[in-house]
């Protein structure tokens, strides 16, 4: 065997087992042995790596469904200049260093090779969703557009799917649809560029609230709150109510029904090809996704993304959630930044799904690039009693392979015969990532990545 790792309780990803006192054995790049028994003496002398994980549990690779910024593609649905190469690799970093072993990009107007130059170089399995559709493109360039080329353009859905891509999305994204991405991109750009007043996303969402009613639709009457906050953020003397309301109901209502039209379009794809679809779940999207639900085949994959997304009320996200998941639908909840950051506004979304035993799965998505991690995420709401520890890892892994299959019906189970992805988390603090393995390889020990 190539690596032999001992002294560790093995939680196996199937939502049920944790095997104590267990060891593991990798040969290449498989599972050749789970056991609980003494490891046979002829194979410490001849393995050439022996790991101690005294006080560890080892899972499954991680496997985050919903990311963005991880290829030099377009970012998000609004076509957005991508991030630099370096930028692109120390987000796939983060991601690693955190367990993450496989990933899907789902910003999904990208190319193959704006893909295929992070993953020659990173030993993160990366994969990527496509968002190619006419109404994906109209919305883009309502409000960016700058980061879609001609050979963007030239991509469709069909083409995308030829050269690899494994899901349809993610259709819509909080850039079109008025979400997180206007708050701490969009909205604030805006006003810098007229006032020369850089805003912190906090003050966005406050400026935000008080303009618009929950549902997005621009309030008549400027009220004494918009106007504290405007003095409070020295807005007061730079421009005026009506001009700042102009740009938050431009950025945050402009494209939706052009967006929404993509989702028609996308589900149709999905059910011709027979492939996954994940829509942007959020307060402007939830009637569309939960029509389209309601007239979807048995086995069509419907994920909605970030069911506990901010734009709902704690009884409209409970209540949507129980709804789609009645037709179906695999409820995603994301970590976003909403332990360290400051989308704080959905833990108490979170804590509901949880505890209602509402959400299949959990992923990170982008979160402005300060994604909360997803061992740190199982952490916090374990150690609260409101996450089964043996679930958390399950919906991270098993879960994942039981939805969606190829490509990752090989990963997200501790089992003899199985792809060697695998994570080494501290017992006390999951939040801690010792070591990781992908296809029988160290690629990262320590807090350091290992990888040439």
């Amino acid at each position: 065997m190539d690596i032999i790792i001992k002294n560790c309780d093995v939680i196996t990803g199937d939502e049920k087992t944790i095997l104590e006192k267990a060891w593991v054995g990798i040969d290449k790049n498989k599972i050749v042995a789970v056991a609980q028994s003494e490891i046979p003496e002829t194979l410490i002398t001849d393995s050439p790596k022996i790991l101690d994980a005294a006080g560890c549990y080892i899972i499954p690779g991680i496997i985050n469904t919903h990311t963005h910024g991880c290829t030099l593609g377009p970012l998000y649905s609004s076509g957005a200049k991508p991030v630099s190469l370096r930028q692109a690799l120390r987000n796939v970093d983060r991601h690693l260093l955190k367990g993450t072993t496989s990933l899907i990009n789902v910003c999904g107007l990208g190319t193959k090779a704006d893909t295929e130059t992070i993953n020659r170089t990173h030993p993160l399995k990366i994969y990527t969703g496509t968002a190619q559709f006419p109404s994906t493109f109209e919305a883009a360039k309502i409000i960016d557009a700058s980061g879609i080329k001609e050979e963007h353009y030239a991509i469709s859905a069909e083409d995308a799917t030829k050269n690899g891509a494994i899901i349809v999305g993610e259709i819509g994204s909080g850039a079109t649809l008025g979400g997180g991405v206007s708050e701490y991109k969009y909205i604030p750009e805006a006003i810098e560029k007229k006032t020369g007043i850089s805003l912190s996303v906090e003050q966005v969402h406050l400026l935000k609230q008080a303009f618009i009613n929950s549902g997005f639709f621009l309030k008549q009457e400027i009220s004494s709150e918009i106007s504290d906050l405007m003095q409070e953020y020295h807005l007061d003397k730079k421009i005026s109510a009506d001009k700042i309301s102009e740009i938050i109901d431009f950025y945050t209502n402009k494209p939706v029904n052009i967006a929404l039209q993509s989702f028609d379009e996308a589900f149709k794809f999905a059910e011709k090809h027979k492939l996954p679809v994940i829509f942007h779940h959020a307060s402007t999207s939830a009637v569309k996704i939960y029509e389209l639900a309601k007239k979807k085949k048995p086995d069509t994959i419907i994920i909605a993304a970030h069911s506990n997304h901010s734009s709902f009320t704690l009884d409209e996200c409970i209540n949507w959630a129980k709804k789609l998941k009645a037709e179906g639908v695999i409820i995603d909840v994301a970590t976003i930044n909403s332990i360290s950051g400051y989308n704080r506004g959905s833990i108490e979304n979170i804590k509901e799904l949880l505890s209602g035993g509402l959400a299949d799965i959990i992923t990170t998505d982008y979160g402005g690039g300060v994604w909360d991690s997803i061992p740190g995420f199982i952490q916090y709401f374990y150690k609260r009693g409101l996450l089964d520890l043996k679930k958390g890892i399950h919906m991270v892994s098993g879960r994942i392979s039981e939805i969606l299959g190829s490509p990752f019906d090989e990963t997200g189970i501790i089992k003899e015969g199985k792809t060697a992805d695998i994570v080494i988390l501290d017992k006390l603090n999951l939040g801690k990532v010792e070591t990781v393995i992908i296809d029988g390889k160290i690629v990262a020990d320590g807090g350091w990545c290992l990888y040439n």
